[in-house]
């Protein structure tokens, strides 16, 4: 119930904002975090309007129809659109010449995400005999660019129809851009002009207007945007991730990839070694791998940063089994030892689990030196030798040349020992713990060491 009441709130605190929004004439720019992100686009057909004629009214798109909307236009002077919110209708009023205009009503809905309408304005002036030209709304379309590179607009593809002596003159066209980071030229050749557009200055993301007049004096245009993008960027953690075969893992896809322009990063897994026994899963920017993994492995993940920017990285994996339970804690006449076996002399510690052995530095809570002949390692974990190593997860660690998991362990604590023994005795009819409780518990095949044999015993 708190839950829901906290949504109801969330809710109606947007709905605030949109309906100030409107009142206040700002439409929500659609972007993930610096980066320009750009709406799907609908391309409808031309709306055919004639000069002398008052606001006509024509369907809007269902499919991008929301609580608010903007409207852009590649020439002010041709038109003006509105819109019939109740009706979902565009009211399109032509002004004081004939001519051709693009026009892109981008629509938000309640939650943010956006879509738009995109549509020439064609006005005619058929009494004057004036037929305003055509353009190719679909050709000039936004664009990521990856590098700052120079960029080619057929214009025979984008102004269709046009003389072909004219359209080679470079005096008729006019390209503005905001914010002025473009030069540009016409080149001319045999069967095909293009205008160039060549970066001056670096940029985040530009609107290029681009119009075209006619030998009569009457314009096209039409327009586009630009953004400048850099890919998403991969940080190696350079080592294996260490998981515990029993538990299920996560790793945090974010401290791993990032974007130069700020951009949010969408995930998906694009390799996973046949080695690897469970299936991962990617859920928002955690990858995560089910328990149950039992050897090491590669997965491969791809970061893309929904403006044609993507970037690929490899992380592996290696999975440990605890191979020892014990219990913590301090007992009445009894050290509580860990005893490990081990193949060679060297530095050992005894360390809380780490899933990345680079973040090993400091957690250290026990230190001993194996000599050659050592078939063990031994570390005191009461408070005997210092603090006493609580209940969790731990491991042993070679901390020579290199750092290698020798083995995980799993304390449990002083009380779970007391619990087990009380359990005995509640189902033995007693209240407390009795020396028959203690021999029950000390015949379970796993208790029969002299070590747990005195821990039961300090009980009584």
């Amino acid at each position: 119930m708190h839950d829901l009441s906290l949504r109801r709130f969330a809710m109606a605190s947007l709905a605030g904002l949109l309906v100030i929004t409107l009142l206040l004439g700002v439409s929500p720019r659609h972007a993930s975090a610096q980066g320009l992100v750009f709406p799907p686009v609908t391309y409808s057909a031309a709306k055919h309007i004639e000069l002398q004629t008052g606001p006509v009214s024509v369907p809007a798109s269902p499919t991008v129809t929301g609580v608010t909307y903007q409207v852009e236009y590649s020439d002010t002077e041709i038109a003006n659109v509105s819109v019939d919110m109740s009706k979902h209708e565009y009211i399109i009023e032509p002004k004081s010449a004939a001519g051709t205009a693009t026009v892109q009503v981008t629509w938000y809905d309640a939650m943010g995400h956006a879509a738009a309408e995109k549509f020439a304005v064609m006005v005619n002036d058929t009494p004057n005999g004036v037929s305003a030209p055509d353009v190719n709304v679909r050709y000039f379309r936004d664009l990521y660019l990856l590098t700052n590179e120079n960029q080619e607009i057929d214009v025979d593809r984008l102004f269709p129809g046009n003389d072909q002596r004219h359209i080679k003159e470079e005096f008729r066209y006019t390209v503005d851009d905001t914010p002025d980071v473009y030069n540009h030229h016409l080149i001319v050749k045999p069967f095909v002009t293009y205008l160039t557009l060549q970066p001056k200055s670096t940029f985040d993301d530009a609107t290029i207007r681009v119009s075209f007049t006619r030998n009569d004096g009457v314009k096209v245009s039409t327009f586009a945007k630009f953004a400048l993008n850099q890919p998403p960027l991969f940080v190696d953690p350079l080592e294996a991730m260490q998981l515990l075969k029993h538990k299920d893992a996560i790793l945090n896809l974010d401290q791993y990839y990032t974007d130069p322009n700020g951009d949010k990063l969408k995930y998906r897994i694009v390799q996973v070694d046949p080695a690897l026994s469970v299936t991962p899963a990617i859920v928002g920017s955690q990858l995560v791998i089910p328990a149950g993994a039992d050897q090491s492995f590669k997965i491969r993940i791809e970061a893309d940063d929904s403006r044609m920017g993507t970037v690929e990285g490899e992380f592996s994996f290696q999975v440990n089994e605890i191979s020892l339970q014990e219990y913590a804690g301090s007992y009445e006449d009894t050290v509580n030892v860990l005893s490990v076996s081990i193949k060679e002399e060297g530095t050992y510690v005894l360390a809380p689990y780490q899933e990345w052995l680079s973040q090993m530095q400091g957690q250290e809570l026990r230190r001993e030196v194996a000599p050659a002949d050592a078939a063990a390692i031994r570390f005191t974990i009461d408070g005997s030798a210092g603090a006493e190593v609580p209940a969790g997860t731990y491991g042993i660690y070679k901390v020579d040349a290199d750092i290698q998991v020798i083995a995980v362990i799993e304390l449990q604590g002083k009380r779970v020992l007391e619990q087990e023994l009380l359990s005995i005795a509640t189902h033995n009819g007693r209240g407390h713990i009795e020396l028959p409780d203690v021999r029950e518990w000390i015949l379970r095949k796993e208790n029969q060491n002299y070590l747990r044999i005195r821990m039961a015993m300090s009980f009584l």
